[in-house]
């Protein structure tokens, strides 16, 4: 009989050897160090103890922890015994993997395994026996990633949205330069994602990459331009024609377009490389507001500006009339657009004047021409543009001038030269520049306004002192009632009528031409005119020649019959004709007696004076330039020495056709019709 005992003489076993002389028997014993004590007993005794010490080794743990997604190649981790064999079987039992936990207890193994869920066996062995644990692994293929725009070598503008495709659900990262993140999304299920970014202008590159539990994308790489928003600078339009330019700077190469308030496209055109652009609009004739728009592929720039248009003008020349005639000097007058600026040429394009038509659209130039064909052509510009050329083509017969002679009575009264007038009125300074003439509501014809040329003309002394304003007419050869042009001129001490320079004779232009004949009359503001008897013939640049201070000279009276006509239509003064003085009421007529008497108008000169404060009408008004002044000595007396009055008186009674009767009231009547 065997008795087998363990620790503390536990018995495990009681049991009889064999025939042959063996025994077996099966114990439980904890794992760890162990030892069995043998005792073989029968009739002879008990035998010596046999002792056996050895290791008791458990059956292998284990635990497995369940694989998360993860790519096709990947761990399997867990723990089990220390030391124990760990193999990984898939479903056909094929090992995937064998390894040996670690003295810690752990262990990891890579199996490898199609995509999708694949369930596999985890066995864990050692001496002492072996575990078993399922799992699936679950294989996920890495992803893939592509960029649809910006598309490589393009362009994009500074904040453009990147798009493209990825496996869906993948996480995409964009980089920019030095690997910066610029954005991370997750693309959708049906494989698609989009990040709006922003970049510099200038060359850009944008890495994509695709992650997921299968791993990491192959990089996609886009490399483009971005080009930032147009800048744009439009110069106001000045006014102009209803075509015209509107330019600026943009960005080189960007589309420029300019729209109307309607938004319909007036122009488009390209800024240059240097940044300038220019373009053309038409729009109607006013104000148009107008949009400049310009626009990269980086995006648009907007300006408003302001067109304003101008209808070109019209211009027409209305004087020389075409196929007439012209002085050498004629005015050259017509309609134009007000405000526009007329040029006239003559002959091989010569300018010959420039003006500014007026507001009410009129114009006038003074030229000089020579005698013959003559041609003038008008054109009228402003911010519209030019007109279409008016043009008047006429013949120039020349001008006509006059070297005239006159006297006036009341300056040779008192004269202390034989042949010459007095000068008082200009020693005192009293004779105006400008003709007086305009003011006495006289009409003039082609003249009026003329104005002394310079102070010096009044300096003169001696026979070519200034006397006085004159009036010289040019009267129509077959009515001499017509006066067809008048000019206002100065008289000398010794009776030269000349222009105003003090100097030159007087010219006829503007309205009179050379070569017909002419009455001519001189006239002045206190004096009976007089004319000469019958018209004068004239002749291009030549000067007609009329001394009126002539007995010789034949001077003009009313018909015989005519209750106006006068035996003496010049007053006999100092031994020569001179006009009648004594007008004081700027009439026709002088009379020293009766309604429109001449002396009234002395006598409330005087009376009315301001300084005569006691209304005496011997009062004498001193330095002052008067109808009333019959002597035209600067001086208006009334009653007293030296009086203007009696002037008037002798002259009626000395006139000749007065002698018979020496009627006071007898009218001399200025011989003028």
């Amino acid at each position: 009989t065997v008795t087998l005992t363990g620790p503390n003489n536990t018995t495990l076993c009681t049991t009889t050897a064999s025939a042959s002389g063996t025994y077996s028997c099966n114990v439980t014993l904890p794992a760890g160090p162990a030892s069995i004590t043998a005792v073989a007993s029968n009739a002879g005794g008990t035998s010596v103890p046999a002792v056996s010490s050895f290791t008791v080794v458990g059956p292998a743990s284990l635990t497995v922890a369940q694989p998360q997604p993860g790519p096709t190649t990947q761990p399997i981790s867990g723990t089990a015994t220390p030391g124990s064999t760990v193999t990984i079987t898939d479903p056909n039992n094929a090992t995937l993997c064998t390894t040996t936990a670690s003295a810690s207890g752990t262990f990891s193994c890579n199996v490898t395994v199609s995509p999708g869920v694949t369930p596999v066996t985890v066995t864990a062995c050692t001496s002492g026996g072996c575990a078993t644990q399922s799992v699936s692994v679950t294989a996920v293929s890495p992803p893939t990633v592509g960029i649809t725009s910006p598309a490589n070598n393009g362009t994009a503008t500074t904040s453009p949205t990147v798009s493209g495709t990825a496996t869906p659900n993948s996480t995409v990262t964009l980089t920019g330069p030095n690997n910066t993140t610029l954005c991370t999304t997750t693309a959708s299920a049906s494989g698609t994602y989009s990040c709006n970014v922003t970049l510099p202008a200038g060359p850009a590159s944008i890495t994509a990459v695709a992650s997921n539990a299968g791993g990491t994308s192959v990089p996609a790489v886009s490399s483009f331009t971005v080009v930032g928003p147009a800048s744009l600078t439009v110069a106001q339009p000045q006014p102009g024609p209803t075509t015209q330019p509107i330019s600026g700077t943009a960005t080189p190469g960007s589309t420029v377009t300019i729209t109307d308030p309607n938004n319909a496209t007036l122009c488009t055109t390209t800024a240059s490389a240097s940044g300038t652009f220019s373009c053309n609009v038409t729009v109607s004739p006013g104000v148009t507001p107008v949009t400049v728009t310009a626009c990269t592929s980086g995006g648009c720039a907007t300006q408003s500006v302001s067109v304003t248009a101008v209808s070109p003008p019209t211009v027409g020349i209305t004087s020389p009339a075409n196929n007439g005639t012209a002085t050498t000097s004629p005015t050259v007058s017509g309609t134009a657009t007000p405000g526009s600026v007329v040029t006239l040429t003559g002959p091989n394009n010569t300018v010959l004047c420039s003006t500014m038509a007026t507001a009410a659209g009129n114009y006038n130039c003074s030229l000089t021409f020579s005698p013959g064909p003559n041609s003038v052509t008008a054109v009228a510009c402003n911010a519209g543009g030019c007109s279409s050329p008016a043009v008047t083509s006429f013949t120039v017969t020349g001008s006509v001038q006059l070297a005239v002679r006159v006297f006036l009575q009341g300056a040779l009264i008192n004269s202390t030269t034989t042949g010459r007038m007095r000068d008082d009125l200009r020693s005192k300074g009293l004779i105006p520049t400008i003709e007086p003439y305009s003011a006495m509501n006289y009409t003039h014809i082609g003249g009026g306004g003329e104005s002394i040329t310079s102070p010096s003309v009044l300096s003169v002394t001696g026979a070519n002192a200034i006397v006085d304003w004159v009036v010289v007419e040019l009267r129509d050869a077959n009515t001499p009632s017509t006066v067809i042009a008048t000019r206002s001129a100065l008289v000398q001490s010794d009776g030269d009528v000349v222009a105003t320079d003090g100097v030159s004779p007087v010219t006829f232009g503007s309205g009179v031409v050379s070569g017909p004949s002419y009455y001519v009359a001189v006239r002045h503001r206190n004096h009976l005119g007089a004319m000469t008897a019958s018209a004068l013939s004239t002749s291009a640049n030549s000067t007609i020649v009329v001394d009126f201070t002539s007995t010789s000279t034949p001077v003009y009276q009313y018909p015989v019959g005519n209750p106006l006509r006068t035996s003496a239509p010049m007053a006999m003064q100092s031994g020569v004709p001179a006009l009648w003085a004594g007008n004081t009421s700027g009439d026709s007529r002088v009379i020293m007696q009766g309604p429109g008497n001449d002396p009234d108008p002395i006598f409330f000169d005087v009376i009315n004076d301001p300084n005569n404060t006691s209304g005496f009408s011997n009062y004498v008004r001193n330095n002052v330039y008067s109808l009333s002044d019959v002597d035209l000595n600067g001086r208006v007396i009334f009653q007293g020495p030296n009086n203007e009055v009696d002037i008037i008186f002798f002259e009626v009674m000395s006139h000749p056709d007065n002698q018979a009767n020496q009627y006071v009231n007898f009218i001399i009547r200025q011989q003028l019709p």
